[in-house]
């Protein structure tokens, strides 16, 4: 195009001050407002809504369980906005669609706080389930917030046990640590969610389906296969980002310890992706766009994606929703530009 919409100046503006703080809530707000958008207009909302019933079908009430390490107070990116909105936006109809939309997280060292001052509403019901981590039974707790409108579980380490302070460096004002030194928050999170959905414990409700959102997320299908034997809740995984971008665990042996310490078994001298393993082992795999999944069926990084990618496509196991940065955001009337998508979505990625 021969001229650059407002739109396009700002975002060259932001890239030249080099502003990040102001690049990122753009980039927030783009997600919030593009998913708000085709939320009303047949897009993401309600592409999982069909997704949800086609995989759990025929119950008459589907209660599916959002696996994030961001949501509502972390959001580092698209991810924390998207599952936010998706939540908010099923939520708001749930009588109607019979569909209820919950939220599983790490625990945060800020989440005390948020708690003791009443910031986030903490039930009197708290679980403790049983899990493998490091090859040893270790136990967590399970806290239930329910005062956003849609109920919240934090997973957080008892207290007394040795190496589980892995989320202590994960303070308000350095949300980014999350994904530092991220293969033992992995395994263990992974790890606690499929021993927290298959649990037959009082009181907790049946999950039918468990949606991971992100690349270290990828694990819980595969434990909930391999080492559960689970054929429910029906799981999918929402990959978020480029490929390039996702995880890769080196199979050596400070790595594989937490690995094979979850109950998983790799191929011998073989690096793993968390994102390939959580392909292979869900039932359906979610791009958050059509760009995405494109990029998918062309990846030539390892780990076979692309091939993965088409086969997986191929047999119905894989779809793309109308989300993401849907074009160049203007912060000025809060409209939306959809002539640009790629080039406003390569400008954000490159000022971050």
């Amino acid at each position: 195009r021969s001229s650059l919409t407002a739109a396009q100046n700002k975002w060259l503006e932001l890239k030249a001050s080099g502003n990040l703080n102001i690049c990122l809530q753009l980039i927030q707000e783009s997600a919030r407002k593009s998913f708000d958008w085709h939320a009303d207009n047949v897009g993401a909302a309600k592409s999982y809504h069909d997704l949800y019933f086609f995989l759990s079908k025929p119950k008459p009430k589907i209660v599916v369980l959002n696996m994030s390490y961001e949501y509502k107070q972390v959001k580092l990116g698209g991810v924390g906005e998207m599952v936010t909105a998706l939540c908010d936006v099923l939520n708001k109809k749930k009588h109607e669609l019979q569909i209820e939309s919950r939220v599983i997280t790490p625990y945060y060292p800020w989440h005390e706080d948020l708690i003791k001052n009443g910031v986030l509403k903490q039930e009197n019901i708290t679980w403790k389930i049983a899990h493998l981590y490091l090859n040893q039974e270790i136990y967590s707790e399970i806290l239930v917030i329910n005062n956003t409108g849609t109920i919240q579980y934090l997973v957080k380490p008892l207290s007394g046990q040795n190496g589980l302070d892995i989320f202590q460096e994960v303070t308000a004002d350095k949300q980014t640590a999350i994904y530092d030194t991220i293969t033992p928050k992995m395994t263990y999170f992974n790890s606690a969610v499929a021993a927290f959905v298959t649990s037959k414990l009082p009181d907790v409700p049946k999950i039918n389906i468990l949606n991971a959102h992100s690349w270290g997320c990828g694990l819980t299908a595969k434990i909930l296969k391999d080492y559960y034997n689970a054929d429910v809740p029906r799981s999918i995984l929402t990959v978020h980002s480029e490929f390039s971008e996702q995880g890769v665990i080196t199979n050596d042996h400070e790595h594989m310890q937490y690995m094979h310490g979850i109950g998983l078994d790799f191929i011998p001298g073989v690096d793993i992706s968390p994102l390939v393993q959580g392909m292979l082992s869900a039932d359906h795999v979610v791009y958050v766009s059509e760009d995405l999944e494109r990029q998918s069926l062309c990846h030539s990084g390892p780990y076979s994606v692309k091939n993965l990618s088409a086969y997986l496509s191929e047999i119905g196991h894989a779809s793309a929703i109308i989300n993401n940065i849907s074009g160049v955001f203007d912060p000025e009337n809060l409209k939306l530009d959809l002539s640009n998508f790629y080039q406003a979505k390569i400008a954000a990625k490159n000022t971050i």
